[in-house]
């Protein structure tokens, strides 16, 4: 439940500091679940591979978000040229920011859906493999 509340934080527009508190999240559930594969002693990279892989593009993902995105206090000095000199280039930046604003919500929205949409679906085909896997590994009884 959290890491979807996460996914959602990090999707949706706005809310520069719930991201970070979501980025560092989930760096710390998959950190943690390759931490207690390797003190359970399951050397295999099969166990460990997929949180560190997940934790790898949660990395990626906090490292190459776009400055909009970003804490203020986090965001790259910006060059001279981006400056406006009197606000005459301002005219029509809120109409632009609504306009961008709305349309970060329904991309959101639509990544979302596709994504649960792909995972219903795909669901029936990865069940009875990862129960076999479950069983082959000693987690669960037949």
């Amino acid at each position: 439940m959290w890491q979807v509340a996460a996914a959602v934080a990090i999707i949706v527009p706005g809310f520069a500091l719930i991201k970070e508190w979501a980025y560092a999240g989930s760096f710390f559930l998959w950190t943690g679940a390759v931490w207690s594969h390797l003190l359970a002693g399951d050397s295999s990279p099969g166990l460990w591979g997929v949180p560190l892989a997940f934790c790898l593009c949660a990395i990626a993902s906090w490292v190459l978000r776009p400055t909009d995105r970003r804490l203020p206090v986090t965001q790259l000095l910006r060059h001279r040229g981006d400056a406006t000199a009197g606000g005459s280039s301002t005219q029509g930046a809120g109409a632009r920011s609504l306009r961008n604003g709305r349309r970060g919500w329904v991309v959101s929205i639509g990544l979302l859906v596709l994504a649960y949409a792909f995972s219903f679906l795909t669901l029936p085909v990865v069940e009875p493999v990862m129960h076999d896997r479950a069983v082959e590994l000693g987690w669960i009884d037949t």
